[in-house]
């Protein structure tokens, strides 16, 4: 699997489709690898008419892991946030992150791109469009927030799900998948139980970093909150959330939507904080609309499910 060398790091990716196409970078949240993008959603992406770049962001999966870094545990760091951000100190941060991404993109010559982030991939698309406004043409942030205090406290239940034992074998890092993201997933829209289990294989051979996973939990709670710059922000942006999203709440979706000038909010009714199959045909649509593949936009038209 190709690499880009990124600032002394690996940064592993994959592309998919003509490369003649519009490109969609992809980027995935907390602890994800980009085999969390299902093959079947790149599939449909691809076949939309996108030429779709996914990555492993670093410390998870290929990219490099920085082993000699501080991996301060997930408790400590919750507990400093929630006195005070200032006393997070995290080995790198959502900027750091952000800029991994601006140098993916251009080893590959291929700028300005789509970005479309989930969870804290939202964040780390919200910080590149930031701090790299040439390399992004459009933005879709989706189950995210500005990075404000309140919008990172979600349901206990959800967030114990997340942060639970990480997996020592293959049997339990399948298991584990399916069970959190049928935990956190809503239950509007079916679980494909078995598409789960094999992403959970799939990160499992790749290899999972139980240190990398708690440094990612210190970028998020210790990199700066974006809601005051992403005022000015001018690219056209897409947000997308789930109504029963118990992770991040929906007021975070709604929050980056009004923060955002023009920015367009889509609200799924029912989705929790995944990606089910049922509901890629909706952010497919969306995608298209927003990016100019499809009908909608040629016609200047809102898309999809309910909208505010």
């Amino acid at each position: 699997m190709p690499t880009a060398p990124v600032d002394g790091l690996e940064i592993c990716y994959e592309t998919h489709g003509d490369a003649a196409n519009p490109p969609l970078l992809l980027v995935m949240g907390f602890a994800g690898q980009l085999v969390a993008w299902p093959e079947a959603l790149v599939e449909a992406l691809v076949a939309q008419g996108f030429y779709v770049i996914r990555y492993d962001n670093r410390d998870v999966g290929a990219s490099t892991w920085l082993e000699d870094a501080p991996a301060p545990a997930f408790a400590t760091s919750m507990a400093r946030f929630q006195l005070g951000r200032s006393r997070v100190r995290p080995p790198y941060t959502l900027v750091d992150m952000a800029k991994d991404a601006a140098g993916l993109i251009d080893h590959l010559g291929v700028g300005p791109v789509h970005v479309w982030g989930v969870s804290m991939g939202g964040m780390i698309a919200q910080q590149l469009t930031l701090d790299f406004p040439d390399r992004v043409k459009t933005l879709t942030s989706m189950m995210s927030h500005t990075g404000r205090w309140r919008d990172h406290i979600g349901q206990i239940s959800a967030l114990k799900a997340l942060l639970g034992t990480r997996p020592t074998t293959r049997d339990k890092a399948i298991a584990g998948f399916r069970a959190l993201f049928t935990a956190i997933g809503g239950d509007a829209f079916p679980v494909d139980g078995e598409a789960l289990e094999a992403i959970g294989a799939l990160s499992f051979d790749r290899g999972i970093n139980p240190r990398g996973i708690k440094r990612h939990m210190a970028a998020i709670l210790g990199s700066p909150e974006r809601t005051q710059r992403l005022k000015a922000v001018r690219t056209p942006t897409l947000v997308i959330h789930g109504t029963a999203d118990p992770l991040v709440p929906v007021r975070g979706g709604k929050h980056t939507a009004q923060t955002i000038p023009n920015a367009r909010l889509t609200l799924i009714e029912g989705l929790g904080h995944s990606l089910p199959s049922g509901v890629w045909p909706q952010i497919i649509e969306l995608l298209a609309d927003h990016t100019g593949l499809g009908a909608g936009a040629q016609a200047g038209g809102q898309v999809g499910a309910q909208t505010a």
